[in-house]
């Protein structure tokens, strides 16, 4: 398998820090002063080193505030003139901040058409600005932003190509890399994931094994406790609440969406096979009512398709998408078609009797059986 993974590794700023080089012009004498500071230091006990490092924390977190504050402004600037031409000069008057970082969140948030608000900005450097004078180093374990004027402590637990970018805020900094992808293991066998609103998260079949596996049992009960309080909350007009609610859920399902992708991974190996799932682009638009189209909205299967295809390509495997269609309608074993009413699936022409969510991944794994023979011839 070619090409890369783009993985993103999140570090606590306060924890890593290793140093802040400070650029500005210093006189002879502030330099004496320095020194002499340096040397009583040295002399102190454990407790005022201690004092000098949260001194020092107090400080990058004053200036990281700082800049935060003003790259917030120059967010809200860029959104509301977005079809005006923005450079880091244009934006000089809202306060000081890094040009490559101010140029960055410009074009963030100039290219978001759907964006009209700005609530959380962080600041973002490219890796490299230019080859001869990178932006971002990373050597011997020591991370050096320097339009930040940083350096972190830092290792990476796996080998990347390069750095792509770095997020900053006041609490964490954001690392994303390149990670090449290993070579394909050779798997010529398929199992199918058949991706559900209700009951369980995902049904994993192989046809060939005839084993079937359930992840994410009830996943629909939590979502209907946070629904509930949701619309609770929203009677009695308290909208922070209805808005922390929403964030504790997608906490939760992403959490189950991790869970499920690696329990997916983990049957790929044991079957030694590829991954085949359904791409439900668009299905939100599928006439629905009532508390079903609330699920429908709140769903994340696009996020398990992409935790399952970037562990996938960390470990070589492929993974198809393919079209849904009569996936739970078609019978497995004959191939004719019927509609379903419950999770009982019966065959009229062969007598088939399954469960609609086996009898779906069975049609999936198919489905994908046939993309991976075209590729093959």
């Amino acid at each position: 398998m070619t090409g890369e993974s783009i993985l993103t590794y999140k570090v606590d700023l306060r924890r890593q820090i290793y140093h802040y080089f400070n650029c500005e012009v210093v006189t002879k004498a502030e330099q004496r002063n320095r020194q002499k500071q340096k040397q009583q230091h040295k002399a102190k006990t454990k407790n005022a080193k201690k004092e000098i490092k949260k001194r020092r924390w107090y400080r990058i977190r004053r200036r990281i505030n700082k800049w935060l504050r003003v790259g917030r402004r120059v967010a809200k600037y860029a959104v509301g003139h977005k079809y005006d031409k923005i450079t880091s000069k244009t934006v000089k008057h809202l306060g000081t901040i890094p040009s490559i970082a101010a140029c960055q969140i410009i074009k963030k948030y100039k290219n978001n058409k759907k964006c009209k608000r700005v609530s959380n900005v962080n600041l973002i450097v490219p890796a490299c600005s230019t080859r001869q004078y990178p932006s971002v180093i990373h050597e011997s374990g020591v991370l050096t932003i320097k339009p930040l004027k940083l350096i972190l402590r830092w290792h990476c637990p796996i080998e990347y190509t390069k750095i792509n970018q770095v997020e900053v805020n006041n609490q964490y900094v954001y690392i994303t890399v390149s990670v090449p992808a290993k070579p394909s293991p050779g798997f010529n066998k398929m199992i199918g994931v058949d991706v559900n609103v209700k009951h369980n998260l995902a049904a994993v079949g192989n046809p060939e094994t005839k084993k079937v596996d359930y992840l994410g049992k009830g996943h629909i009960y939590r979502r209907a406790k946070y629904l509930f309080m949701r619309s609770r909350y929203q009677r009695q007009g308290r909208p922070g609440r209805v808005k922390a609610m929403g964030n504790k859920e997608h906490r939760v399902m992403t959490d189950v969406n991790h869970k499920v992708s690696a329990q997916i991974l983990d049957r790929a190996f044991e079957d030694e096979a590829c991954i085949s799932i359904e791409d439900l682009t668009g299905i939100r638009k599928a006439p629905s009512r009532g508390r079903f189209k609330s699920f429908l909205n709140s769903w994340g299967f696009y996020q398990l398709r992409t935790f399952i295809e970037y562990k996938a390509a960390l470990d070589g495997i492929d993974v198809f998408a393919i079209d849904p269609a009569y996936t739970s309608q078609d019978c497995s074993g004959c191939g004719n078609r019927k509609k379903v009413r419950g999770k009982k699936y019966s065959c009229s022409e062969c007598g088939l009797v399954i469960h609609r969510d086996e009898n779906a991944s069975y049609n999936i794994s198919k489905r994908g059986s046939a993309e991976l023979n075209k590729l093959n011839i």
